[in-house]
């Protein structure tokens, strides 16, 4: 964790803490390298950037499930929620394919 300073010497400066995770690819999609991600925290110090990391990619999964929904989704004035229900699984299985 370090602190990283934006506008560094001016009148605006900010600063903030800055979390600095690596991890390797491994041969994921026929890459061998390392990634090196930022990310800027707020009252999480105690933690390690790899859990950092691991919150922030939890709640990016929860995001793009919460977007994907909406895509899918369908617009009906049917009050039927079994209808409403089939509209959404056709789709998810539609976006997803």
């Amino acid at each position: 964790m370090t602190i990283y300073r934006m506008y560094k010497d001016s009148e605006r400066e900010l600063r903030f803490p800055l979390a600095v995770s690596v991890s390797y690819q491994n041969g994921d999609r026929g890459k061998h390298s390392k990634v090196v991600r930022g990310y800027a925290t707020c009252d999480l110090g105690d933690r390690t950037p790899a859990q950092i990391e691991h919150r922030y990619r939890k709640r990016s999964a929860i995001e793009s499930s919460y977007r994907l929904f909406q895509s899918a989704r369908a617009v009906t004035l049917t009050q039927d929620p079994i209808v409403r229900f089939a509209f959404v699984v056709v789709g998810f299985l539609l976006e997803n394919l």
